[in-house]
């Protein structure tokens, strides 16, 4: 009887330990994409080749970015190779590539 018990303190244990730290990645992930956010601006001009490929990579996230859509928003693009979209302005450097959340981790030191 008291090994019935130990086995379901047990698993009960495991299960606690197994919910905690689900729920800590989530929040580890909320965060860092919040990070990234903050400190990132795109440049996009819809239709372009990487358009969906970049908005893909960006996943169920991608509304909380700050997009600057080219097409519609000329004046905040001037200076921008439109041609050449994605451009991530990061740090104010301006990278011209899709990125995925790895890598603007990497750049944002997030």
């Amino acid at each position: 009887m008291n090994n019935k018990k130990l086995i379901v303190f047990g698993v009960m244990i495991l299960l606690v330990i197994t919910i905690v730290s689900i729920s800590a990645i989530k929040y580890t992930n909320t965060k860092t994409t919040k990070c990234i956010v903050d400190r990132t601006q795109l440049f996009m001009q819809p239709g372009s080749s990487d358009f969906e490929v970049q908005l893909n990579l960006l996943g169920k996230d991608k509304d909380k970015f700050n997009i600057v859509n080219c097409f519609s928003e000329h004046k905040k693009c001037s200076g921008v190779d439109i041609s050449n979209t994605p451009m991530w302005k990061i740090n104010n450097k301006e990278i011209y590539k899709v990125l995925g959340i790895g890598k603007l981790k990497e750049l944002t030191n997030c």
